[in-house]
């Protein structure tokens, strides 16, 4: 965008337009841990030593276990179900089963808490709102969306087992590529860069009949056609991709209101506004070169020095 800035003020001979600020976009809202605590008598502890239940009730009350990373609990309450039903299912004690009945149903109902605060963990919050990188032109983050579809396919009341260790690796590999914050930081950059430097070009449109309206399409074929649009074109792709990902995730009953205004804000209203900014500024190009009777370029269309 500089350089393409800068080239077409020299053809025009005017100064450079002034870039316009890019306020960072605000952090991922922090979701509230869940409490999930099952109140256990001694007596009744002591009743669940033949069934799995009890190593795991035993595991949660360690210090270790009280300070469990969200993906570390969820897994933990998933096990707890599975754990839960199984010992419902083969203990003779008929008050014993009705108690594990009843908290089955209960961890049944606090599962959404649960999975709501992992999709608020700090890697989620860093892949969605980290303020650095940029999209580049080449799809370089394609494993980040299939780890993106993993969580999607995880989402309850989905019965599949987790393997801690993957689910792990994939939240790694949102938060290390980024690739949601990337689009929402480019697509905000070109929806507050190019509005600006429209109505700047609009300013400063040269006569059809001078040599700069031929060496202004020459430097939009080969720094917008060729390096900008592309970019443009990769933050489609991703978008239109996450874009049910991020729905099926985020956009469920009960969710936290805060995080549906942030996906508002940033992802939707963000990619909106990006859009309308390429859509005006490359109007005002196909109303120049049909004004001045030019070809518009495409890109390698070897345009020669600019």
């Amino acid at each position: 965008m500089t350089t393409y800035r800068d080239r077409l003020a020299n053809v025009l001979e005017v100064d450079t337009p002034s870039p316009t600020a890019v306020s960072p976009m605000q952090p991922f809202p922090r979701v509230k841990k869940p409490e999930n605590k099952i109140k256990l008598t001694l007596n009744e502890f002591y009743q669940l030593s033949d069934c799995p239940l009890y190593s795991l009730v035993a595991e949660r009350n360690t210090t270790l276990g009280r300070l469990q990373a969200p993906s570390t609990r969820y897994h933990y309450e998933q096990r707890l179900l599975h754990a839960l039903k199984r010992c419902a299912d083969n203990t003779e004690d008929s008050k014993l089963k009705t108690k594990l009945n009843q908290w089955y149903r209960l961890k049944q109902q606090q599962r959404a808490q649960n999975w709501y605060w992992l999709l608020g963990s700090e890697e989620l919050r860093h892949g969605l709102s980290r303020n650095q990188g940029w999209l580049s032109a080449q799809p370089k983050h394609s494993d980040a969306v299939e780890s993106w579809r993993y969580l999607q396919q995880m989402r309850p009341p989905s019965a599949r087992d987790i393997d801690l260790a993957i689910l792990e690796q994939h939240l790694k590999r949102i938060a290390d590529a980024h690739v949601v914050s990337r689009v929402i930081r480019t697509q905000r950059y070109l929806a507050q860069q190019l509005p600006a430097f429209t109505q700047w070009l609009e300013q400063h449109r040269p006569e059809c009949t001078n040599d700069s309206a031929q060496y202004l399409r020459n430097v939009f074929g080969r720094f917008f056609i060729e390096r900008i649009q592309p970019v443009g074109a990769r933050l489609n792709h991703y978008h239109y991709r996450l874009n049910p990902m991020l729905d099926d995730l985020y956009r469920q009953p009960g969710q936290p209101e805060a995080i549906v205004r942030w996906l508002d804000s940033y992802w939707l209203q963000g990619f909106q506004e990006y859009q309308t900014a390429m859509q005006e500024h490359i109007q005002w190009w196909q109303d120049f070169f049909k004004q001045c009777e030019l070809a518009p370029p495409t890109a390698g269309m070897g345009l020669g020095p600019t």
